[in-house]
Order: structure tokens, then C-alpha cells, then sequence
């Protein structure tokens, strides 16, 4: 059945053809690019220039308008699934008379140079991805805004695409700090850093964890990225696995939560599991990391990628979560599809912790009041739907593909018409969410914090430097510390000094090796702070 699906899909690919159509006005944002006849590859980018094309929100706009922005771009075809469809997913980066990139303000989006152009020939509602970046956005998080658009390539019409903002280190994007070549020592050596779990390709310089999971660097950029740099992060994660898979996993010290900042691993479930993404935990997964002073944690996300989200997909495995009709199936689950060595290892780990369960229990019903609610969803469809009215009948025009199986390979029916791709959407929604208010894992805790972020001590009265420490630790507090006391990963005391008595103490650490430790300090008030000590 399988080898038949594939064989149809195929040759649909090849009869489908683009039909030749012409936009003289649209109420969304139109994007004319042009190569100057350069055909446009999966890499490298190729020059050209573009115009945007937009008077603001219920206005027409007309490729005769004076443009919202003009300037160059380079230009490439983007993604791996997406790249054999016949409406091509790019990624664009703008750039300078010269050549160079250039920050800018796109569609009222904060300046930045690189951007994505998102197809949406495996997509009939044009609004999963959206859905999903909308939602963990109003979880507190950032993701990628976005904005629908018409968009026309060397004078060919090639539908509704939706332009978001990529992944990257920015104040407006992934706010972590920035590195450079010199981050190689000291806190500034701990971060900001950005991966991924997803394939590889094109030669990208990877590591495989502990558990066999593939990781890919994303920032600093794999040209960038220094050995210090790489053996830190390799370092971190693998002991952040071994306390994660430890005989004292859930230690409430020196467990996984003084790692994670929780909060994100709990949110980045919720989406994963409100989208039933077939991909959330198998690629295109991302995590990043500040360095000690801002945090230093592991957190989850931003989230990525949902073409093959909110639907029933065939796989060709009948204990498939994602071939369920029902609303049914753990996309954590995503092991009895194949897929072995995954970041849901972590997650199935993190569950297996009661309190862990039960706080995301607690997290998951409380977003059902808001950004979960079926009003707040369904009012953000209807709103992109009003939108796109006009619009979509264009679309269909140059790929008609409504009432036909495309894309991912999908198990329902399939509408021949756009009012009925949306109402399949919000059915199957209704479902999901049905099905995981009966079944969400853990349950209401007796007790439950005012804030769910686990995050160091930061408290601007206790400083702790150098970290990295490769010899002498100096602490200082305002207030008298009584007792220190370093201990390893397993809660083990490696040193401790009693009878402090002092504000300020100098903490000579030259007998530890090179590790992540754990710092305890006491002060005379009895409060006890900890934070993540690195020795270098």
C-alpha cells in the first residue's frame, strides 16, 4: 500500500503543473521577485532583487503601487519534504548594494536579514504553522511571526506563501547572547547557543549525544562555532543526560530541573501534543542556552515546522500514533513509528517524574482557559480565512489541487473546497483537544508554584566569579555566608568549607576536575542559594 501511495503521489507531481494566473489586485501583501533569469537552487543563493508591495491592513495592493520595500535579496530553495513539492518553500536574505546582508523592517516585522518564504502546497488551510507559532507565542514564548502574502517569481504567479521570521539569535528573535570567535573562557564561554535535533545534510558539523541523538549546530554558526565552544555544549548535554537518566533523576537539587528551565519543556509538549507533530521530537527541533549570568539553562524550542501537523497521516504502521482518526496518539510516542534516538527519550524520562507530570498537567489546563481555548483558536482561523477570501481562489487557480491527495500523505477525506479544508482543520482540532483534556497525563497537584520557571539564582545580593572557574572562586553577598559547600551531579560533596563567617570568601578550587558542579551556599539568615558551577 505504501509502495502504491507513492507511486500516485509521484504522478501527481508530475501532471501538476502550474497554471499561468495573474493578480491585478489583493488585499495581502504581494512579493514580486526577480533573478534576472537565474534559476533558483537549494544552494547556494542566488542574487536578485525584490519589491513588497503593501498599503496596510483592508487595502488593495497593485504591482503599480510604490513599494512598501525594495532592495536585494539572495534567494535559495529551502527544506527537505517541502523541497520536492511542486510549489517550492525559499529562504531569502536581504542585502546591500553590495551585496551584503542588510537588516530591515518586512511587513511591520522587527528588522532582521534573513527570512522565510513558507509554501503552502502541503498545507490547503494555509494556517498550521501559524496556529502553532501564534499559540506558543501567547504561551510567553517567542516564535515566528507571521504574515500571508501573494508572490510572484521572474514574472510567474506562485500562490499564497507565508512569510515568517527564521530562527536566530537576535533581541527580536531568540534573545540569547551573542558569541564570537574571543567566547572561549569565562561565562562568556557558556552561552548563548542555538541546535537542533534533525537530519543532517550537506556535510552539517554535527554531534551525537550520549543517547544517540543527532545534533546539529545552528548558532554560532557551524563556520563560526569554535572547538571551546563545541566541547562545552557537548559537555553540558551530556551531563545533563546522565543526571536525566540517573538513579537520582528528580532530586530536587541536583536533578534535571538544575539543567532545564522547565517551563519550556513543558510548553514545548502542550504544542507538540495539541498538533499531534509527527515531527516535534524526530527533527526540526530546536534548543537553546544562555549563559550562567542570564540563566544558563536548556530550553526548549522555539518550536519549528508543522506542515505535517494537525493531521491523520498514513505511515504505513498500525501502532502509528499519527494515523489515528480518533484524536487519539502521544506524538512523544513518535519510537513506535521507527524513529529511535529522539529528544522524546527526554521527554518519556522527564514523565517519569510525578512532579514533572503533574506540574504539566496543572500547565496544560490552565492554557485551556486561554490560548488553548476553542474561541481564541478557532476566532485566529476564522480571522486568517476572512483574510484570504479573495486570495486563496487565486491559489487554486495556479495549483489545483483541492479534493486530492498531496503533500503528506494524509488518510481522510479530502474537500474540494477551501471552506472545507478549514472546517476539516477545526474538526480535527475539536478532537485532539477532546482527547487530551480525557487523557492528559499526571494530574492537579496539591500544591503548585507561582511561577513554573525554574531558573538559577540570581539574586543581585550573592555574585559568584569567574564562571567557568579554572582556579579561584570569589563570592560575595551582602548578607554574612556561613557555609560552602560544591558538590558533583549526583549530589555528592566534592568541597565544603563550614564556618565561613564573612561576606566576602575566596575559594581555592584547583583539586577539581574539569565538570559541572553544583554550588550551595548558606548565609546567616539561613536562606540556602544554588547555582551551576562550571570547572574549567
Amino acid at each position: 500500500m505504501k509502495i502504491f501511495y507513492s507511486i500516485i503521489v509521484l504522478l501527481f507531481f508530475f501532471t501538476s503543473e502550474l497554471k499561468a494566473v495573474s493578480v491585478d489586485s489583493t488585499n495581502i501583501a504581494l512579493i514580486i521577485i526577480d533573478t534576472n533569469g537565474s534559476s533558483i537552487e537549494n544552494e547556494p543563493k542566488v542574487a536578485g532583487s525584490m519589491k513588497i508591495f503593501y498599503q496596510g491592513q483592508g487595502k488593495m495592493n497593485r504591482a503599480t503601487d510604490v513599494p512598501a520595500y525594495e532592495g536585494n535579496v539572495g534567494i535559495e530553495i529551502r527544506g527537505s519534504f517541502s523541497a520536492s513539492l511542486p510549489q517550492k518553500s525559499y529562504g531569502f536574505e536581504t542585502r546591500d548594494e553590495t551585496g551584503s546582508s542588510m537588516n530591515v523592517s518586512l511587513l511591520g516585522l522587527p528588522k532582521e536579514n534573513d527570512w522565510i518564504l513558507l509554501a503552502n502546497y502541503n498545507d490547503k488551510s494555509f494556517v498550521r504553522a501559524p496556529i502553532a507559532y501564534n499559540t506558543f507565542l501567547g504561551m510567553g514564548h517567542w516564535a515566528s511571526h507571521s504574515r500571508h502574502c501573494e508572490v510572484i517569481i521572474n514574472k510567474t504567479y506562485m500562490g499564497i506563501y507565508t512569510l515568517l521570521e527564521k530562527i536566530k539569535t537576535d533581541k527580536n528573535r531568540v534573545d540569547i547572547t551573542k558569541m564570537d570567535a574571543t567566547s572561549n573562557t569565562g561565562n562568556s564561554l557558556t552561552g548563548g547557543y542555538i541546535f537542533s535535533h534533525d537530519n543532517n545534510s550537506s556535510g552539517d558539523p554535527n554531534w551525537n549525544s550520549d543517547q544517540g541523538i543527532n545534533f546539529i549546530y545552528v548558532y554560532p554558526k557551524p563556520r563560526n562555532i569554535t572547538t571551546e565552544q563545541k566541547n562545552y555544549l557537548k559537555q553540558y548535554i551530556s551531563t545533563f543526560e546522565k543526571v536525566l537518566f540517573g538513579s537520582s533523576f528528580n532530586d530536587p537539587e541536583f536533578g534535571y530541573n538544575s539543567f532545564i528551565n522547565v517551563t519550556t519543556f513543558y510548553d514545548y509538549f502542550i504544542i507538540g501534543e495539541f498538533s499531534r507533530n509527527v515531527d516535534a521530537y524526530k527533527k526540526s527541533s530546536f534548543w537553546n542556552k544562555d549563559n550562567i549570568t542570564e540563566g544558563g539553562l536548556l530550553n526548549a524550542g522555539p518550536v519549528w515546522d508543522f506542515d505535517w501537523a494537525f493531521k491523520n497521516l498514513y505511515d504505513g504502521s498500525n501502532n502509528c500514533f499519527c494515523r489515528n482518526l480518533d484524536g487519539s496518539g502521544w506524538a512523544y510516542h513518535v519510537g513506535t513509528c521507527g524513529w529511535k534516538n529522539t529528544t522524546a527519550d527526554w521527554m518519556s524520562q522527564l514523565l517519569e517524574d510525578t512532579s514533572f507530570a503533574n506540574n504539566l498537567h496543572h500547565r496544560y489546563f490552565e492554557l485551556r482557559k486561554t490560548v488553548l481555548s476553542e474561541d481564541r483558536i478557532f476566532a485566529y482561523i476564522d480571522s486568517i480565512q476572512n483574510l484570504l477570501e479573495v486570495p486563496q481562489e487565486r491559489h487554486y487557480q495556479a495549483w489545483p489541487i483541492l479534493g486530492r491527495s498531496v503533500g503528506a500523505p494524509e488518510i481522510d477525506d479530502f474537500p474540494d473546497t477551501y471552506e472545507g479544508e478549514v472546517d476539516k482543520l477545526k474538526n480535527w482540532i475539536l478532537l485532539r483537544l477532546d482527547w487530551l483534556d480525557n487523557h492528559m497525563l499526571g494530574q492537579e497537584p496539591d500544591t503548585f508554584p507561582n511561577s513554573l520557571s525554574k531558573l538559577l539564582v540570581s539574586d543581585k545580593n550573592f555574585k559568584m566569579f569567574p564562571n567557568p572557574c579554572q582556579n579561584t572562586l570569589y563570592l560575595e553577598s551582602t548578607q554574612t555566608i556561613t557555609d560552602v559547600m560544591i558538590c558533583g551531579v549526583d549530589g555528592k560533596i566534592q568541597l565544603q568549607k563550614l564556618n565561613v563567617n564573612s561576606s566576602d570568601y575566596t575559594l581555592d578550587v584547583t583539586q577539581l576536575v574539569r565538570n559541572f558542579y553544583i554550588l550551595k551556599v548558606r548565609f546567616a539568615n539561613g536562606e540556602i542559594h544554588n547555582k551551576k558551577l562550571m570547572i574549567e
